[in-house]
């Protein structure tokens, strides 16, 4: 294969990729899936506040019956992510990512400018495929993170 023309299409892949990671996380589309990412992260962070609160509450000895361990935490956790991220989340998340990358461009009236371009098509597909899978790891794998 030619160097020149397999650097060529990375800078275009490069291209296509820088532009839609600027679309994908300042679009006004994707803040559902924001949601859909960050809600588990609301509902730990309501368990922690109440339990905190019940914890100041209340006297010594009804607080080791209302603690909780680390391991049933992280059976909480596992709960939670096996339930609602493999389960709903991912999906439903990806699923807006990746469908608003070509819809998006499709409402907005302006994949024919990429058409325009002197760019091989699936060049352009590889560069969409790779910000949404950025966009999609950044997010999911955020969300776990800070939900953890």
């Amino acid at each position: 294969m030619n160097p020149a023309l397999s650097s060529s299409w990375t800078r275009q892949i490069g291209g296509v990729m820088r532009l839609e990671l600027k679309k994908a996380f300042l679009s006004k589309r994707g803040w559902w899936i924001y949601c859909l990412a960050l809600g588990p992260i609301v509902l730990t962070l309501i368990h922690w506040l109440v339990f905190r609160s019940a914890v100041f509450t209340k006297s010594i000895q009804s607080q080791r019956h209302m603690s909780h361990s680390l391991g049933e935490d992280s059976l909480v956790f596992a709960a939670l992510f096996m339930f609602y991220y493999l389960r709903a989340g991912i999906f439903f998340g990806c699923m807006g990512i990746f469908s608003n990358l070509f819809r998006g461009e499709m409402l907005e009236k302006t994949l024919h400018y990429y058409f325009l371009t002197p760019m091989r098509r699936e060049m352009l597909v590889a560069g969409k495929y790779l910000a949404g899978l950025v966009v999609a790891l950044v997010v999911w794998i955020g969300g776990v993170a800070v939900s953890f």
